[in-house]
């Protein structure tokens, strides 16, 4: 089966929450089909790390974004109705690539990671088309108006009303939604009721990161409740949050410098994502 996987930035290295899951899938699936990834970029230094998808992929495009550019356009779509996050990333180079690849390849499937990168999709009804929402971000919009203050909050509220429209649009247009838990499944049946949605795991073996014996290994030590201990021995406040940011990128970075983590680990029974 050929396959067009569009997602926000090029997945790889899988280093983050989004492209692990992307990258996962996309390895999971070439072992058997013929797979076409096409991404947005986080700036022209992301095209460098395309060459880390050429054993998983016939083809990479990347169109790479300017902060910049994704902020201006979020900008403008204050006044146009659209969501904000979609507009941001409305790039037309993207667009053209897929088109031009679609009239060349014709793929038998379609599978979109992220809602916001649905856009790219909507043009091609003919072919069966899976969106895998992650999760619902107009849920995430919502939190961030009901904690914060004017006028962000305001701006909040709006994209979350605009996306959560959106995404209900791009849910009833695809042929299947997929999340990555139970508890999203439970948001999404409540928020968009009727369509049929599947758990699909970000594909992170999370066996291995567990201690054993009660003993933590040193390469594992970033534990949920390592995490959790972090959180609840500061209080809620703009300096809690920016703390708990820094202990997460020290996180990663710590990570990133032992050999013995692999976080591309995908779990052995993976059923839910075979096409």
């Amino acid at each position: 089966m050929r396959i067009f996987y569009i997602c926000r930035r090029v997945p790889f290295p899988p280093d983050r929450g989004d492209k692990i899951a992307a990258f996962n899938e996309i390895r999971h699936l070439a072992a058997q089909h013929e797979m076409h990834v096409f991404c947005l970029g986080d700036g022209v230094q992301d095209l460098a790390n395309i060459s880390g998808l050429q054993a998983y992929a016939m083809s990479v495009t990347a169109a790479p974004v300017d902060e910049f550019t994704i902020k201006l356009r979020a900008l403008a779509a204050l006044f146009t109705g659209q969501p904000l996050s979609v507009a941001a990333l409305n790039e037309m180079k993207l667009h053209d690539a897929i088109q031009k690849k679609f009239a060349e390849l014709r793929p038998d499937l379609i599978i979109v990671y992220s809602c916001n990168m649905a856009q790219f999709a909507v043009h091609f009804p003919e072919v069966p088309r899976v969106m895998h929402f992650g999760d619902l971000d107009s849920l995430k919009w919502r939190q961030y108006a009901e904690r914060s203050s004017i006028p962000l909050n305001w701006i909040y509220a709006v994209e979350a009303q605009r996306l959560l429209g959106y995404e209900r649009h791009v849910a009833k247009i695809s042929s299947h939604a997929l999340v990555h838990t139970e508890i999203e499944k439970d948001d999404f049946g409540r928020l968009i009721p009727g369509i049929p949605v599947t758990v699909v795991g970000n594909g992170v073996d999370l066996d291995y990161f567990r201690s054993a014996g009660g003993k933590r290994n040193r390469d594992r030590w970033y534990l949920p409740e390592s995490w959790i201990a972090a959180r609840t021995s500061m209080p809620s406040s703009g300096s809690a949050t920016r703390s708990c940011r820094l202990f997460r990128r020290k996180s990663r970075r710590r990570i990133s410098r032992s050999a013995a983590v692999d976080l591309r680990r995908r779990c052995a029974d993976w059923p839910n994502a075979a096409v």
